[in-house]
């Protein structure tokens, strides 16, 4: 037991390590959030990470932390989310109206079950409530994409 208080102080102060290194980072500018500036910005987020996706449409959720793109994947009419990870986005595709679930939480945010392993779930919310009710639209397959 004689180093139990020893033990004790390091689990203490290691988050609190942690804790002011990521303030660090963030005030400095070294840690940034994902973020789509334009609508050009999300095509081309989505060509590096899916170049045969042919992006038709685009709604970008506020301020620029994700998108939902409307178009064609090889042939077909699909739709790809762009979602933030820390200071990345995570591309993912599928068919219109293939999601596993698809909730409205309020008029500008919606829960998307996709189904993926890491997660499942993408939340996004846009800047109006016509912008998350075409999202919608687009997700459940109701349009055709162009």
């Amino acid at each position: 037991m004689i180093g139990a208080p020893v033990d004790l102080y390091l689990i203490l102060v290691a988050p609190i390590g942690v804790v002011i290194v990521v303030v660090v980072l963030r005030l400095i500018g070294g840690w940034r959030d994902a973020q789509l500036v334009d609508e050009e910005a999300a095509r081309a987020r989505l060509r590096e990470q899916e170049p045969e996706f042919v992006a038709r449409e685009v709604i970008l959720a506020r301020e620029g932390r994700g998108a939902v793109v409307r178009g064609r994947l090889r042939g077909r009419a699909a739709v790809a989310l762009l979602a933030p990870l820390g200071d990345r986005f995570v591309v993912q595709t599928l068919p219109q109206g293939g999601l596993r679930g698809l909730a409205v939480t309020d008029a500008s945010t919606l829960m998307m079950k996709t189904g993926a392993l890491a997660g499942g779930t993408i939340t996004m919310t846009f800047a109006d409530p016509a912008a998350a009710t075409a999202a919608q639209v687009w997700l459940r397959g109701q349009e055709e994409g162009r």
